[in-house]
């Protein structure tokens, strides 16, 4: 998306991130499901949702306003790949420390 200056190419590009969003967020309560006890789901839930909202809330506005500043969508994108970036890599460690612990659990047992 950082190279094309296309309107119409722009809208599809848009779409497809807004569906993948909307897929992740529906995911979002199976993650959380999978990783609580379910008298814990609840309030787990809330928290994270709490938590994902303040940052939405609070990281729109600057992102926004750097964009502004700069006016160069660009940069703007730059941020959201290092935020994202940032993301993956924190589910990735965490993927592998699960199978560490798994594979050790395995070990236990035999």
């Amino acid at each position: 998306m950082l190279w094309i200056s296309d309107y119409s190419s722009v809208l599809i590009i848009l779409g497809v991130m807004g569906i993948s969003r909307c897929i992740i967020i529906v995911m979002y309560a199976l993650v959380v499901a999978d990783y609580v006890r379910p008298e814990q789901f609840p309030s787990a839930f809330g928290l994270s949702m709490a938590i994902y909202g303040v940052a939405s809330i609070s990281c729109g506005p600057i992102i926004g306003a750097i964009r502004d500043a700069t006016n160069n969508y660009t940069i703007m994108f730059w941020i959201l790949i290092a935020i994202f970036t940032a993301s993956t890599t924190a589910w990735a460690i965490e993927m592998f420390r699960e199978w560490r612990r798994q594979k050790r659990e395995i070990q236990r047992n035999n």
